[in-house]
C-alpha cells in the first residue's frame, strides 16, 4: 500500500526495505527447511 501511494524517493527507500524482507523471509523459511532434513535424517538412524 505504501508503494502505490508513495513518490518516486519514498518508493526507492520502499524497494530497499522490500529487499531486505524478501532476504529475510528466504533465510528463514530455508533455515526452516534445512533444520527439517536434519530432522528426518535423524530420525531415519
Amino acid at each position: 500500500m505504501k508503494f502505490i501511494l508513495a513518490g518516486i524517493d519514498e518508493k526507492a527507500e520502499v524497494k530497499k526495505m522490500l529487499i531486505v524482507y524478501v532476504i529475510a523471509c528466504v533465510i528463514v523459511f530455508g533455515s526452516f527447511g534445512i533444520w527439517k532434513l536434519v530432522v528426518n535424517i535423524l530420525g531415519n538412524m
